[in-house]
Order: C-alpha cells, then structure tokens, then sequence
C-alpha cells in the first residue's frame, strides 16, 4: 500500500518526498503536518539538513520546479548546448554507403554484369 496514495499533492520518488500546495501558506502547513502524521505513525524519518520547507522553488531530478513551471536545471543541459556539430568527413559517408551497398545485396543480389 502507498502512503501517501490518498495525497494528490505529494509526489514521492524513491526517498524524496515533494508537497507541494498551490493555496495558502496555512494550507501548506496543514498538508506538511498531515504527512509527517504518516511518517510518523509508519515510523519514518526525514533528514533534517536535507529538508527544505515552504520554499518557492525546487530542485529535483534535474528540473527546477517553481509555481510558475518546471525547467531544466541549466547545469544538466550545458554540456549538451556546448555539444559541437558533427563534422561528417568523407570516409564515414563511405563507410555508410558501403553498409547499406552490403544491406541490400544480402536482400536482393545485385548483379554487376554488364
């Protein structure tokens, strides 16, 4: 059973736990203790220093989450903007064309008779 199953604005992955509330801080306070009940009467426990509450913005997995959107973290997607352009030389367009000359002889024989 999944405990917090019942809890539309909780999303749990692997040993984080997001609650996240688009109402009021009260609410939010209100959805937090709600889900420290269920730690606590499943005898669990959160990481302190690793904790952050009533925060504006989140990062997790890569994503920065806010109440405006979700984005990729820029630190996850610079080495893919800075990715140079491949250069295709001329002896990998052979070897590709040799590939696909041996592809499809295999299903259907060319002849070369002349």
């Amino acid at each position: 059973m999944e405990l917090f199953g019942s809890f539309p604005d909780v999303i749990v992955y692997i040993d984080n736990i997001l609650l996240f509330a688009k109402g009021s801080f009260h609410h939010h306070i209100e959805r937090l203790a709600a889900v420290m009940k269920v730690l606590h009467r499943n005898n669990l426990h959160v990481h302190v220093d690793e904790t952050f509450l009533a925060s504006a913005k989140v990062d997790n997995l890569g994503y920065t989450l806010t109440m405006k959107g979700i984005k990729p973290q820029l630190n996850k997607i610079l080495p893919i903007i800075r990715f140079s352009k491949p250069q295709l030389s001329n002896f990998v367009v052979s070897l590709a064309s040799s590939i696909i000359i041996r592809s499809l002889s295999t299903v259907a024989p060319i002849s070369l008779n002349l």
